[in-house]
């Protein structure tokens, strides 16, 4: 499927603005959850910050905290490591197309 907002990106959801990005890593992991192989193609940021984003919704540690890990406690680097190697080895389901933004 090919799923994209035309002209403005961001939309209200249930009374909540949000960004065509957000809505596709959601609608993507949901997917892919659900056995679906997902080919992600970021055209608005770097593949690491959709790693992010997705990294933030799973943990649910906000994506600003992820951003200034000092700000993270010795469990939470832990819980996002882990989630972060989770990522790694789903690359043969779950790829991310690296484009330059």
């Amino acid at each position: 499927y090919d799923i994209a907002m035309p002209v403005d990106h961001n939309f209200v959801a249930g009374n909540v603005i949000t960004h065509n990005t957000t809505m596709m890593v959601n609608v993507a992991i949901n997917l892919f959850k659900k056995g679906v192989n997902v080919l992600y193609i970021p055209v608005e940021m770097k593949a690491i910050e959709i790693i992010h984003k997705i990294v933030s919704r799973e943990t649910k540690i906000d994506l600003l905290k992820l951003d200034q890990a000092d700000k993270l406690s010795a469990d939470e680097i832990e819980i996002v490591d882990s989630e972060f190697k989770k990522w790694e080895t789903k690359n043969s389901r779950f790829s991310l197309l690296k484009m330059k933004v």
